[in-house]
């Protein structure tokens, strides 16, 4: 089964509701929070993520040239938050040293929601 923007934010809240939860669930929840966006965003901007030309600095860039007056609301909310989201996946990633708290794993997952809502409902 391919893996869908829906599926990585279902394991983002997911993860992040397990009563066992620390800071590993935190990085991970951070991680798939990006993920759906990332995928929303590469889909949109028909980028192909599994190639090198649908990377995240090729998505990113075709996301940075969008025309934000007419490009729908979740790509306005994608380019607004992608920053937060992209650097705190990093840091959850690669930042080992530096703890993830749970209000930013949170922080990252409802930031996720808000975009993929806005995308389902431009689809309605």
């Amino acid at each position: 089964m391919t893996m869908l923007p829906d599926h990585y934010l279902a394991l983002a809240r997911e993860t992040l509701a397990s009563p066992q939860a620390g800071e590993a669930h935190w990085r991970a929840a951070t991680r798939f929070a990006y993920d759906a966006v990332f995928l929303t965003v590469a889909a949109a901007v028909d980028l192909d993520p599994t190639t090198f030309a649908g990377n995240t600095r090729a998505v990113r860039e075709a996301l940075t040239a969008a025309d934000t007056a007419s490009a729908p609301a979740f790509i306005r909310l994608a380019r607004r938050h992608w920053n937060t989201l992209w650097l705190a996946s990093l840091r959850a990633e690669r930042g080992l040293e530096d703890p993830v708290s749970h209000a930013e794993a949170k922080l990252s997952v409802a930031l996720a929601e808000r975009v993929l809502a806005a995308r389902t409902a431009g689809l309605q």
